[in-house]
């Protein structure tokens, strides 16, 4: 059995996507998130090969899952940071007997599932899977083993997230596959870079894709002229 865990919050505005709210509003932020989580879910249960589960950070606003259509099973995270929560969720995936177990968040709605199964077959040939972002961090983390020293101490917020995890590795000689760099959306910046690529039609993300039209369409994601998502 393979295992695959999305981590997300509750779409709470102001919880979420924070960097997003200037000049977007905490409303408009929250529901971003939300179809964010809905196109990487269905991301994640396309690739037909893991169990898929859901690592959820609540608020008393949203205590469990029921803003989510037909959601997969579900488990709280853990206390403390990051680190702190990724080591939890992949202990728990293996005690439940994972061979393979995947993490990724919710922050490149436009995944392709053919990255979730390259996930996997890498760790047929190495103990650690990374999938780099463009900011310094990663948008994916796979392990056949628990790597509690891979997530413990590290400074999540600053841009060498990938560079300290690949010199973990490489100080213990743990071996490891690289899948392609991909952009994630924490900035407006990002945000638009999105909205270009969803206006291709070369990417899948259909909540995400409408959700985004529409910020468009009542001029509240101003894109250059020249970017082909203008209305």
């Amino acid at each position: 059995m393979n295992a695959l865990i999305v981590f997300i919050k509750a779409p709470v505005p102001g919880k979420v996507k924070t960097r997003l709210q200037i000049p977007l509003s905490a409303s408009q932020v929250a529901r971003i998130y939300k179809a964010f989580v809905r196109d990487t879910v269905a991301c994640a249960r396309n690739i037909g090969e893991a169990a898929v589960s859901i690592a959820y950070e609540p608020h008393p606003k949203h205590p469990d899952l029921n803003w989510l259509e037909d959601a997969p099973a579900w488990f709280r995270q853990a206390e403390g940071d990051l680190g702190a929560r990724l080591i939890a969720a992949f202990d728990q995936a293996f005690r439940a007997g994972a061979a393979k177990v995947v993490v990724i968040g919710s922050d490149c709605p436009d995944l392709d599932p053919d990255i979730l199964r390259q996930a996997f077959a890498g760790l047929d040939g190495a103990e650690v899977v990374l999938g780099p972002a463009e900011d310094g961090g990663y948008y994916l983390v796979g392990l056949r083993a628990p790597k509690p020293h891979l997530f413990a101490k590290m400074e999540w917020s600053d841009s060498c997230v990938f560079k300290r995890t690949l010199e973990r590795l490489n100080l213990r000689g743990e071996s490891f596959s690289l899948l392609p760099v991909r952009a994630d959306v924490d900035t407006f910046s990002d945000l638009r870079a999105l909205a270009r690529r969803l206006s291709t039609g070369s990417a899948a993300a259909p909540n995400s894709r409408e959700v985004l039209h529409q910020l468009i369409l009542g001029d509240h994601l101003r894109m250059p002229v020249g970017d082909g998502v203008n209305p």
